[in-house]
């Protein structure tokens, strides 16, 4: 035999519940947020760190052709 317990939750029991909630969804949101910006950040950074190294490794060339 199956039993069901059930609690009903007065108000404030309530307004814990969903502040507790809302708390928990907005640091997930910020921490997505964070990540994609570091994401982003990070593609940045290989591409300008990619291309820096192509602009001195071409002076390097030219330079040492003259």
């Amino acid at each position: 035999m199956i039993q069901i317990k059930y609690h009903v939750f007065s108000k404030e029991e309530q307004a814990a519940a969903i502040e507790a909630e809302e708390s928990f969804l907005k640091a997930r949101q910020m921490t997505a947020e964070a990540q994609y910006i570091g994401g982003v950040m990070d593609a940045i950074g290989s591409v300008m760190g990619g291309t820096g190294k192509l602009i001195i490794d071409g002076a390097s060339i030219l330079g040492s052709m003259a």
